[in-house]
């Protein structure tokens, strides 16, 4: 991981980003929540606002991203105690290197002084992802039958939570 470079995605990231967001919802379309067909017809501004308004950590090979993971805390009086981890994605050939575990970890130290707690799903056939999040801390505390359907294929959802 000697080469790698971890920072926080700008707005003049937003093409590159719109790259490897279509790649994981082609590649993977069971482990997200949004579609590729969907996904592929938002304009660039879509996701230069998601880069503002949801931050996310991006993880750099020779300047190619190669890896994502967001974050949001959670708006509102009564759920502001509360953050999110979403969209994480490592390209196939950089996998094993804890790339993951990285930038989710820098999501967990942005939403430490802001959040007590901070939630990620996943689908249940994730096994390798669900694996990292444990090893983060997260345990399991609900499971959603039938959450997600993607090519005719219904998959259950795990949420996870780790208290800071």
């Amino acid at each position: 991981m000697s080469d790698i470079q971890i920072r926080k995605l700008e707005k003049s990231d937003a093409a590159i980003y719109r790259d490897i967001r279509l790649e994981m919802l082609k590649k993977e379309p069971l482990s997200f929540g949004s579609s590729f067909q969907d996904t592929f017809k938002e304009p660039l501004k879509f996701f230069e606002g998601r880069i503002k308004n949801a931050p996310l950590f991006g993880a750099f090979s020779n300047g190619e991203l190669v890896a994502v993971a967001g974050y949001f805390r959670h708006q509102g009086e009564k759920v502001a105690h509360k953050a999110n981890i979403w969209g994480v994605y490592v390209k196939p050939h950089f996998r094993g290197q804890r790339l993951s575990q990285t930038l989710i970890q820098k999501g967990l130290d942005e939403c430490n002084s802001k959040a007590e707690q901070v939630l990620i799903n996943v689908s249940a056939k994730n096994e390798a992802a669900i694996k990292i999040y444990k090893s983060l801390g997260f345990e399991e505390f609900s499971r959603e039958p039938k959450a997600r359907k993607a090519n005719d294929i219904y998959f259950d959802e795990i949420s996870m939570v780790k208290f800071l």
